[in-house]
């Protein structure tokens, strides 16, 4: 009987994702909260992108939130 194959590396796998997270890109969004005694002290809403740089630059941008109050770098400026 042949032995049998050795198992691929954990490592190569390991690149295989990162590889194909850097090209298509991925979204981590959570909530964190700092609780003390029961008394919420902090709440953060965090959203972190993980792609390539030359990925992220191809790519369409969201739409801005309705909270967002920032003026878009985009858009003209207003003649009032």
């Amino acid at each position: 009987m042949p032995p049998a194959p050795p198992n691929r590396p954990r490592t190569t796998e390991l690149a295989e994702a990162l590889d194909r997270i850097m090209n298509k890109g991925a979204v981590l969004r959570g909530d964190l909260v700092l609780t003390v005694a029961d008394v919420d002290l902090m709440y953060l809403d965090v959203r972190i992108l993980v792609s390539a740089v030359d990925t992220a630059l191809k790519a369409p941008h969201p739409p801005h939130h309705a909270d967002n109050t920032d003026a878009s770098p985009s858009a003209p400026p207003s003649n009032g």
